[in-house]
């Protein structure tokens, strides 16, 4: 099982970044962040660490803290695990946390076809990837980034109406943050003048050999279509995480509560 991030600004902008060309696997190609779900990780765990590790963009956390003892002896044992706040921040901004598509890859054995004359192969194997918006109420020059260069080489910041241009086969110029190697700070990339060609026609039939992803693109096309048609209200409602902040499981003695000075490291 896999997780994939739309990160998104308050004005439609989506962040797409591009895998390092020595990856064995899809190299070169334009991605939403994401990655694996890890053993025993939630869905919106592997969300949350994977935007971190690949973009730098952390959420402000909760730390989960086990309650026990009776009446005036109740301690509290801090817990390493940690959630989303009731109403989730990133570099002090709101976010919109919320799961809004599912997609499952395919692959597929090509050495034991079902019938050659029609091309027709069984699945060799499968995972689902699970798509989280992350939009934040602020426009995407507000937003810090440090990429990390082993996942990342070049990123781009693209709205959406972009993006129906470029699934229209429509070529226009488009910012590229490169990652700069050398650099270890906050927005460590140098701005380049790119053609939105690298992102359309798809992974393996690009002339740049580029190009976005097939879950991706698919599920970026949803997300046009829900917005466009006043669906997303609805997908919000249904799907947002629930608040969270000073909640108390009677059941496991379990409390979260915000902890202004943690630390990933502890």
């Amino acid at each position: 099982m896999s997780v994939c991030s739309v990160v998104m600004d308050k004005n439609n902008h989506v962040l797409l970044t591009k895998r390092p060309s020595n990856l064995n696997s899809f190299p070169k190609a334009w991605v939403l962040p994401g990655g694996i779900v890890d053993f025993q990780e939630s869905f919106e765990w592997a969300n949350i660490r994977e935007l971190q590790e690949e973009t730098g963009l952390d959420y402000q956390l909760i730390r989960k803290y086990k309650r026990f003892g009776t009446g005036d002896q109740v301690h509290e044992q801090k817990l390493n695990e940690w959630i989303p706040q009731a109403y989730p921040r990133i570099q002090g901004f709101d976010v919109e946390l919320f799961p809004f598509y599912l997609y499952e890859s395919v692959t597929k054995n090509i050495s034991d076809p079902v019938d050659p004359s029609l091309q027709v192969f069984p699945p060799k194997y499968s995972h689902l990837i699970m798509m989280f918006m992350n939009k934040i109420s602020a426009n995407y020059q507000e937003i810090k980034l440090k990429f990390n260069r082993d996942e990342v080489e070049d990123a781009a910041w693209v709205s959406l109406d972009i993006l129906k241009n470029v699934f229209a086969g429509k070529n226009q110029n488009i910012e590229v943050m490169k990652v700069d190697q050398n650099l270890n700070q906050e927005n460590n990339f140098t701005i380049q003048q790119k053609q939105t060609d690298v992102f359309y026609p798809l992974y393996r039939y690009n002339h740049h050999s580029e190009g976005l992803g097939k879950g991706h693109y698919l599920g970026l096309k949803y997300l046009i279509n829900i917005i466009e048609s006043n669906q997303i209200q609805n997908i919000k409602l249904d799907q947002q995480i629930r608040p969270c902040i000073d909640y108390l499981d009677e059941k496991n003695s379990i409390q979260f509560k915000l902890d202004k000075s943690f630390s990933k490291s502890e």
